[in-house]
């Protein structure tokens, strides 16, 4: 295939700037935690369907893993700084902060690691790396779900914002 066709498989990050305003309204129907989970589900769903040697189904595996990663990191990076009552001086930019290191972090060891399972299991061992990573995110947004503070607002409720006069 010649490389600049190849290089059409980005054009998915297209759907980013349309799914991440969308998990944003569902959240605050439904809470964060659902969306989440929902989001690493189909990414991780997309990652399984990248295996037959089909283009036009890996093109679809791809965009499922773009549509569900852009779907779980907007409401989360969002959820972050929501839940900054959890740090020690309730700043929502700490919160933001301390939750884009930890993913950037992530993205260099887990981008870095994932090669290690390309190099010994081929593309079957990118997909189980990527499916346990985003597992793992999925426990974390079902576990943050216990928390009222994870939960979109009620309606006709005005939110109250600690530590900060109006």
């Amino acid at each position: 295939m010649p490389v600049g066709l190849a290089g059409l498989v980005f054009l998915g990050y297209l759907a980013g700037p349309v799914v991440s305003p969308w998990a944003g309204r569902v959240a605050d129907r439904h809470g964060r935690a659902p969306v989440v989970a929902a989001g690493l589900a189909v990414a991780a769903a997309g990652a399984w369907v990248t295996l037959p040697a089909n283009l036009v189904v890996i093109c679809v595996g791809v965009l499922l893993v773009t549509v569900g990663f852009f779907t779980a990191h907007a409401v989360a990076s969002g959820w972050a700084g929501r839940r900054a009552t959890d740090l020690p001086d309730g700043s929502p930019a700490l919160a933001s902060s301390l939750y884009l290191l930890a993913y950037y972090a992530g993205s260099s060891v887990g981008g870095s690691l994932g090669g290690v399972a390309y190099d010994h299991l081929g593309w079957l061992g990118v997909s189980c790396f990527l499916t346990l990573l985003l597992g793992a995110g999925f426990l974390v947004a079902l576990r943050l779900r216990t928390s009222s503070r994870g939960r979109a607002p009620v309606r006709g409720r005005p939110r109250v914002r600690r530590g900060r006069r109006p």
